[in-house]
């Protein structure tokens, strides 16, 4: 059985020439010779590529999609250089608005780096790859490139759900990055006009412009001299401020993807502490430098190796740097509330995302080493609403720089995000509910089955009048 699939990207002018029918066969894909007139002279927008007889399921797909059917014009060549495309193209070579997709993520793929040369790993990676290809067909969101290193924490994921999310997360990070460059361009050529619209209007003017990048009585402050009077801050606290441990020993605790929030959130903690007029000497402490975490922080701030970066990374444990009755773990978990801030102590804050694990890790270890505990007092100052009282690295650190500054609990606290605290006016929400469907999460009682079996059934349809139909009854025994 023959299928066959008509190319209609024509212009506007020749909607009912057809330059070529691709039919698809059992032996492959093959070209059909054109069945339009002769068509030399009237220009045609770039068509899909040209396509020889494929193997995998997945070039098919992606050369017979929907989105190769739209032509594409890049918009920085000339329209002489689209009909050159064009015509290469009919003749049989490859052109400049080829889709790429299908080569970027399947192809180039280092199977020797993933799986070490194992074959029964390399089964399972080649059903790996049938997944991807399964998930791209079903519309799902799959990114267009994959590195080895992301096809190394893919490959690691246990579950189907796992690696859909990581996928997803993926895809997410790539349209950000997209939607990021477009918006640069943009900013780039509104830059690019406003400066041509300055220089004609200053073509005629012989007074002086006063303003940016004009004349000014003030020199002008550059980064670099910016970032030395924050790193001077930072050296002066590593000397004279008080002390905060962050524990970076629960690395295992989570997974890829809440690796890589966590090091996102150190690097935010970092660079808040760092503008702060009197910063903490923050010490990471407990962290793996061949791990995961560490090498997500690495990526963002590079130059946290260099010894003159002040910033303190410890392999070593918090004890064997600071004494033990000095110590305080900061845990939601724990009754203890730290109603009034200490200076002489000295907090520690667990560098730890936990979205899927929600169990007292880090009370539990507080316990076991013998630390004193403390949770901030929230309920006693905040309308908690929905939501665990578990907050980020970066919000409790925020926390402890404003209630340090001010011993003010109120001003400190509004750092907790808005939408984690029952605003005023706002009706109370039941916790015991979940967040999307609404179920209680308590047993039955059987006063409430009884209810339920002598209430009437309601149909509502629209248009209609509301239906109500008795529901039938057993006799009660007595």
């Amino acid at each position: 059985m023959r299928r066959s699939y008509v190319n209609l990207a024509r212009c506007s002018a020749n909607l009912s020439a057809l330059d070529r029918i691709i039919s698809r066969s059992t032996n492959g894909v093959s070209l059909v010779s054109s069945c339009s007139p002769n068509l030399k002279n009237v220009p045609r927008l770039p068509t899909m590529d040209l396509i020889s007889p494929l193997t995998y399921s997945h070039n098919i797909y992606r050369h017979f999609s929907i989105k190769n059917l739209q032509p594409e014009i890049a918009d920085e060549k000339t329209t002489l250089e689209n009909l050159s495309n064009v015509n290469r193209a009919l003749e049989g070579e490859p052109n400049s608005f080829s889709n790429k997709a299908d080569k970027d993520i399947f192809d180039s793929i280092d199977y020797d780096a993933i799986t070490g040369g194992d074959p029964d790993a390399l089964n399972k990676f080649k059903l790996l790859l049938l997944e991807v290809d399964v998930l791209r067909q079903d519309g799902m969101k799959i990114p267009s490139t994959l590195s080895t290193e992301q096809w190394k924490e893919l490959f690691s994921l246990k579950t189907r759900s796992q690696r859909r999310k990581s996928l997803g997360f993926l895809w997410t990070l790539e349209m950000k990055k997209i939607s990021d460059k477009r918006r640069k361009e943009r900013k780039r050529l509104e830059t690019l006009e406003k400066k041509a619209l300055e220089i004609k209007e200053n073509e005629n003017n012989d007074h002086i412009r006063y303003g940016f990048q004009g004349n000014t009585i003030f020199m002008r402050l550059y980064d670099t001299t910016i970032n030395l009077f924050d790193n001077h801050r930072l050296a002066q606290a590593m000397i004279f401020g008080q002390n905060i441990v962050v524990d970076c020993g629960y690395e295992n605790n989570m997974s890829i993807v809440e690796n890589k929030l966590c090091a996102k959130q150190l690097t935010y903690m970092f660079a808040e502490n760092r503008l702060n007029k009197e910063p903490f000497n923050i010490n990471f402490c407990n962290i793996n430098k061949s791990g995961k975490l560490y090498q997500q922080f690495l990526k963002h701030i590079p130059t946290i190796e260099d010894p003159a970066f002040p910033i303190n990374i410890s392999e070593e444990h918090y004890l064997k740097l600071f004494p033990r009755d000095k110590l305080v773990y900061l845990t939601p978990h724990c009754r203890e509330e730290l109603k009034q801030f200490n200076c002489d102590d000295i907090y520690i804050i667990g560098a730890l995302v936990d979205k899927q694990n929600n169990d007292p890790l880090s009370m539990a270890k507080a316990k076991s080493e013998g630390i004193r505990m403390a949770q901030l007092p929230l309920d006693r100052y905040l309308d908690w609403g929905l939501g665990t009282k578990s907050l980020t690295v970066n919000q409790v650190l925020k926390i402890l720089l404003d209630v340090r500054a001010t011993g003010n609990w109120n001003l400190a606290l509004n750092n907790v995000p808005k939408r984690k605290v029952r605003q005023p006016g706002e009706p109370a929400r039941d916790t015991r509910k979940f967040y999307n469907r609404g179920t209680i999460l308590q047993p039955p009682h059987p006063m409430d089955r009884r209810n339920r079996i002598f209430q009437s059934i309601h149909y509502r349809d629209e248009g209609r009048q509301e239906q109500t139909e008795e529901r039938t009854t057993r006799p009660r025994k007595h």
